[in-house]
């Protein structure tokens, strides 16, 4: 290798160094470590509450009239629909009954007295529409936080019911669990989801709930929402975006430095395969 190659080299290495320096002072390296962080369980509220700040209950359905249905609505800024065309009907938990099996397979609210509930309040054995419960919920404006809780018909261990989570752009996915774990006891009981983002690159666009049980063995096969909370994230300030397009030119930068030394190193071994030195 020649004086020349080994001086562009080194100096190379500094100008990289210098830039990766640059990208972290302005914030471009925290990308890397964005995430998305699920709270799941009741005894996980607590700790969602104090990562998102406390999020408002925004929607807890008691202020629409109990048998409306609101599939395709925007409630609170946010859009619900139906991902079977089944209804979305809101409804005073205490009026919702079982196809079987006792009083106590139920909906609970867990704020006031309404609740949502697909279908109704005849919470029917599958195959029925009435028992495809799955939910999408699109915010235009992505939120930061996210929190929701699920009604069972029983909690009897085995959900058959998954939630997954998608970016800003409402098409990436962020997170997804097929089937959640949930507690087993005899009746109905609520369940608490919450979904954390610490970066607007993993801010939540949109959520699906999938409810995959359509049979009638057991009364198990109907779920509610009630109670959700959410803020919307705070949109990015002029200065944001500048520093982002900076720090994208940064390693625009070294990556294209980073290809001049490497051709320059293979001209070097093409020019003098044996590593001789020259005056």
């Amino acid at each position: 290798m020649n004086k020349n190659s080994a001086s562009l080299k080194k100096i190379g290495r500094g100008f990289c160094l210098t830039l990766v320096m640059l990208a972290n002072y302005m914030g471009m390296l925290q990308i890397a470590f964005a995430n998305v962080t699920p709270y799941l369980g009741n005894n996980e509220l607590a700790a969602f509450n104090t990562a998102a700040g406390n999020p408002p209950i925004s929607i807890d359905f008691d202020s629409i009239t109990s048998g409306t249905d609101i599939s395709s609505s925007a409630i609170s800024g946010i859009k619900l629909s139906s991902l079977s065309g089944n209804t979305l009907t809101v409804i005073n938990a205490s009026t919702t009954f079982s196809f079987c099996c006792g009083d106590q397979y139920k909906l609970f609210a867990t704020s006031g007295e309404n609740v949502l509930s697909p279908g109704g309040a005849n919470l029917a054995g599958g195959p029925n529409i009435l028992q495809q419960d799955g939910l999408q919920i699109n915010f235009p404006t992505p939120v930061s936080a996210f929190g929701i809780d699920l009604l069972f018909q029983s909690l009897d261990g085995a959900s058959l019911t998954g939630v997954t989570i998608y970016g800003p752009d409402h098409l990436t996915p962020l997170y997804s669990n097929m089937f959640l774990n949930i507690p087993s006891q005899d009746g109905g009981g609520t369940y608490f989801l919450g979904f954390f983002s610490d970066n607007a690159i993993t801010n939540i666009g949109r959520i699906v709930f999938n409810e995959f049980d359509n049979d009638s063995v057991n009364p198990d096969s109907n779920i509610g929402y009630d109670t959700l909370r959410f803020v919307a994230a705070p949109i990015p300030e002029p200065q944001t975006y500048a520093m982002l397009l900076a720090g994208l030119g940064l390693l625009g930068l070294m990556a294209h430095h980073r290809r001049i030394t490497i051709a320059q190193g293979n001209t070097d071994l093409i020019n003098n395969p044996r590593g001789k030195t020259t005056n």
